[in-house]
């Protein structure tokens, strides 16, 4: 990952705030999950197509947002690691 998004309005195009820093500042930022509680990350969107056709930007902010696929970053103390 390469930016840590902190907020993002539902226009593509509005405003997004990263938070600054390298990732070891970033990985520090990041909260603690407390009790059942995980944290999710979502995956980047590819910006090709499998055939070389660049994806518009707005398709690559669906894919990123609609996506059923999450890594799990931490867990809580409480939460079931099955």
């Amino acid at each position: 990952m390469t930016e840590l998004l902190i907020g993002q309005t539902l226009d593509p195009k509005g405003p997004v705030s990263v938070l600054p820093g390298s990732a070891e500042e970033k990985a520090k930022q990041v909260p603690d999950p407390v009790t059942y509680h995980l944290l999710c990350m979502l995956p980047e969107a590819k910006e090709e197509y499998e055939g070389g056709l660049l994806k518009a930007s707005q398709t690559m902010h669906f894919e990123e947002l609609l996506s059923p696929v999450l890594f799990v970053a931490k867990m809580g103390p409480d939460s079931c690691p099955t």
